[in-house]
């Protein structure tokens, strides 16, 4: 393919439509008149938060003088969060438009364990809770026993003076516990994507048993005291694939004691024979699961069916001397697949997967079965916490059920699966379903870097193709049956999981993938200012448009991170409109002039993608409109990621963008919409809201259905929703936005 232009003269032009932006984003902050902190009844205030400050830290984040990301306010306190669910506090801001997110960093050791939180008002104080289980681990943090100081962080969104402040700053959960949740500390303080996984599976079933009124500190392995054990009835493993030797003699004085453990999928030999079981090896069943299917007589209130779409399993075995199966995996039909799902023995009750989650439904009626048999005393306590749930539960419905669709707007979900909801359900299956709770359009995930789920003449094709046929084909004829728009999601640059391993291994023979600041390859990751890189990103882009589809959706037309890409080519082609660069790349980040250019060039290798997909679908294909995923941050994306979209809105070459504003805040995600349209028009923005990435606490739909609602009061023609999944599915009912005729 022939450039339109060079990239030199891109870049001057790139430049002229980043300062036009720039110059269109200041606003006016609307601050608010501090008020005092509220009381704190109720609160068990953290000691060393009493002795070292005077009640209230304030924070002044000075945007509109400063090109800082973030505040930065390192607060010392010492405290042992071992025992307790996280830290809450008290919060105020004055004007939360200044602000994306907001972070709370717990160090310990030479690592820090980092959360986020949300608050939903400027101009008044609230209460926040940042829990462990939503922590993320940086560098190797030494234990939640550990803590030596905090650090509050607001994250730049735009060039606004604020100021928030935090106070009563205390324990949260931990005081008569009824479950202790022991989780794999030791692997999850080893940080990346293994480790994470330990802590979020803990988060699951911890959500699931607040649900049912229970106070469930988790407690890492590695933290684990007698103490700790002493006043609880029942414990939780969630995923522990290893546990400290020297922490066994502990869960064996608790079996020995009379008291039962609940444990899920993995365990470590020792603890396998203390539970009475045996586990032969993990098997992948030939049909997809669909959720626990009651064998016997089960437990008192075990339902029948708990729908959970695990993908594997243990081969669990019950030793002669006792134990019981409680429920075998069902397939799509609700049959059973003949493998042990949950197994009763006298030590407590073993699940052959992970919790996925639950708290509503068959799923918390499940888990309230297992809690009532391995610590009836907590029974009481769970039906009176559902009695209240119920009435709140009734409250939420009839609220929802005011709610109706807006006429002509764009109501569409993106599907990060490439053959719809799963579980059995075909294509056509999903978009019913989609159509019939009054959505009008599906981005679906045909396309990475490296694969497409298709027929295509520019991409290598996924493994299931073979298998399953052209997903595009089914989901095209789908959409076009019930009316449905379709649009086709494309991952640009990351190759992905369903790349070919031959593709991935030859890109990265031919140099065509991308190299980290530090010298490290990332292979998984093509170079986006490789001219056949872009030239393949250009011609998929094409390819799909001419598939008779309604549109192609762009996403990671990006860099992952300010630290890519830094391969031979990017400096060979950035020095030749920059001249030689000694000491590269470290004078990219030490020379202003340098670094300027190198930003330009980055966002300009993006763009030209961008510009000549535009340029080629308004020619050939005509009618198919263009879109794209976006970061939701305008000022931040072009510098960390080289993603300028107001530059490509404004230039006319997307139809829309989907800003990804992933926040549970009502009060943050609208601030954030409002200042999206006003840089690119309220016709151009469907913005995208993170139902997948919250919290499952049962109030999803709700806080779903007041983002729809701050959407509309802002006068966007539409939205965007992430993701077409198994808790879409749940959700969805609930919204009342029922069949429309637009």
């Amino acid at each position: 393919m022939t450039r339109p232009e060079t990239m030199l003269a891109f870049c001057a032009r790139t430049l002229l439509l980043a300062a036009l932006a720039a110059g269109c984003s200041g606003r006016k902050p609307v601050a608010a008149a501090f008020e005092p902190p509220p009381p704190s009844e109720g609160m068990k205030l953290l000691p060393a938060w009493s002795a070292r400050t005077n009640g209230v830290v304030s924070v002044a984040a000075n945007f509109s003088k400063t090109h800082a990301a973030r505040t930065i306010t390192d607060i010392p306190l010492k405290c042992d969060l071992s025992f307790r669910t996280g830290i809450q506090f008290d919060f105020w801001c004055d004007d939360l438009t200044a602000f994306s997110s907001f972070s709370l960093y717990f160090k310990s050791g030479k690592g820090w364990y980092h959360g986020t939180f949300s608050p939903e008002t400027s101009g008044s104080w609230q209460r926040v809770t940042v829990r462990k289980d939503e922590t993320r681990t940086e560098s190797t943090p030494a234990g939640w026993n550990a803590i030596t100081q905090i650090r509050i962080s607001g994250w730049r969104a735009h060039d606004v003076d604020a100021r928030f402040a935090l106070a009563n700053v205390a324990y949260l959960g931990g005081e008569n516990p009824d479950v202790a949740i022991i989780y794999a500390g030791t692997l999850a303080n080893k940080g990346g994507a293994d480790g994470n996984a330990y802590v979020d599976f803990a988060g699951r079933i911890a959500s699931t048993l607040e649900s049912l009124g229970l106070n469930c500190p988790l407690v890492a392995d590695c933290d684990l005291k007698a103490e700790m054990l002493a006043s609880v009835p029942a414990a939780v493993l969630p995923y522990n694939t290893s546990f400290p030797s020297d922490k066994l003699p502990l869960l064996k004085d608790f079996v020995e004691s009379g008291r039962r453990i609940f444990a899920c999928y993995s365990l470590p030999p020792e603890i396998a024979r203390l539970l009475g079981v045996r586990l032969k090896g993990v098997v992948r069943p030939d049909k997809p699961i669909s959720g626990f299917l009651k064998a016997g007589a089960g437990l008192p209130g075990q339902p029948v069916f708990a729908p959970q779409a695990s993908w594997i399993t243990q081969r669990v075995e019950i030793p002669p001397f006792g134990g019981e199966v409680l429920a075998t995996w069902a397939a799509g039909d609700k049959t059973s697949l003949g493998l042990p799902a949950l197994v009763r023995t006298p030590a407590g009750v073993l699940m052959a997967h992970v919790w996925l989650g639950g708290v509503e439904g068959a799923s918390v009626d499940l888990m309230r079965s297992i809690m009532t048999d391995i610590a009836p005393s907590l029974a009481s306590k769970m039906e009176a916490h559902s009695a209240a749930l119920k009435k709140k539960q009734d409250e939420d419905r009839k609220w929802l059920e005011t709610q109706s669709p807006k006429a002509g707007e764009h109501r569409a979900f993106w599907c990060h699966s490439a053959r719809g909801l799963g579980g059995g359900l075909s294509w056509d299956d999903s978009i019913r379903y989609l159509k019939g709770n009054g959505f009008n359009a599906i981005m679906a995930n045909l396309a990475w870097g490296g694969a497409a789920f298709y027929r295509s003449d520019v991409l290598p094709p996924a493994a299931d193709v073979a298998k399953q046929g052209d997903a595009l084909d089914a989901c095209l004829a789908a959409c076009r049956k019930h009316g449905v728009q379709c649009h086709v999601w494309k991952v640009c640059w990351n190759m992905g999981y369903c790349a070919p391993s031959k593709f991935v291994e030859a890109m990265s023979a031919s140099n065509r993938t991308q190299v980290a600041f530090n010298g490290t390859k990332k292979t998984s990751w093509l170079c986006p200012s490789n001219p056949d890189n872009q030239n393949m990103e250009i011609e998929a882009m094409v390819e799909l448009a001419k598939r008779g589809v309604d549109g192609v959706h762009f996403d990671y037309i990006r860099y992952p991170n300010i630290d890519h890409c830094f391969c031979e080519g990017c400096r060979a082609r950035f020095e030749a409109v920059a001249g030689p660069v000694a000491g590269w790349p470290g004078a990219i980040r030490k020379d202003d002039r340098l670094r300027k250019l190198w930003q330009d060039f980055r966002s300009s290798n993006i763009a030209f993608v961008v510009s000549a997909v535009a340029s080629r679908v308004r020619a050939e294909t005509p009618g198919v409109k263009l879109s794209a995923a976006v970061f939701q941050n305008d000022d931040t994306a072009p510098v960390n990621v080289g993603q300028d979209w107001v530059a490509w809105v404004r230039s006319g070459w997307l139809d829309f963008v989907c800003p990804m504003n992933y926040l549970e805040s009502t009060a943050l995600f609208k601030s954030l919409v409002s200042h999206q349209m006003k840089v690119v028009g309220r016709s151009r923005i469907y913005p995208g809201i993170g139902l997948s990435c919250w919290r499952n606490d049962g109030q999803e739909a709700v806080r779903l259905a007041r983002q729809i609602l701050a959407v509309r009061e802002l006068g966007a023609d539409g939205f965007t929703v992430f993701n077409f999944d198994r808790r879409a599915e749940k959700v969805l009912p609930l919204l009342h936005l029922g069949v429309t005729r637009d």
